[in-house]
């Protein structure tokens, strides 16, 4: 979840290349939005992508999220990133 803050209210708090980490409030610069989520440990669940063999969640941490998606029949993960 995130909550796009007021334009205006933006005064150059963020550094050149900076993300917004550990927050739902963030801001638009330059049509960019670049959000970081470091919360997750957590709560690994998956969902399938409708009418494909795809689905899509949070990289399994532990052996309990590898077995689930075995449970599930995901043979193969693909991690992606954005380059820095």
């Amino acid at each position: 979840m995130l909550h796009v803050q007021d334009p205006f209210l933006y005064k150059g708090q963020l550094a050149k290349n900076a993300a917004q980490v550990n927050t739902d409030k963030i801001f638009i610069v330059n049509g960019m939005v670049e959000k970081v989520d470091a919360n997750f440990n957590r709560g690994f669940n998956v969902t399938k992508v409708d009418k494909t063999g795809i689905f899509m969640g949070p990289c399994p941490l532990d052996d309990q999220d590898v077995s689930e998606l075995v449970a599930l029949g995901i043979g193969g993960v693909v991690n992606l990133q954005t380059a820095d």
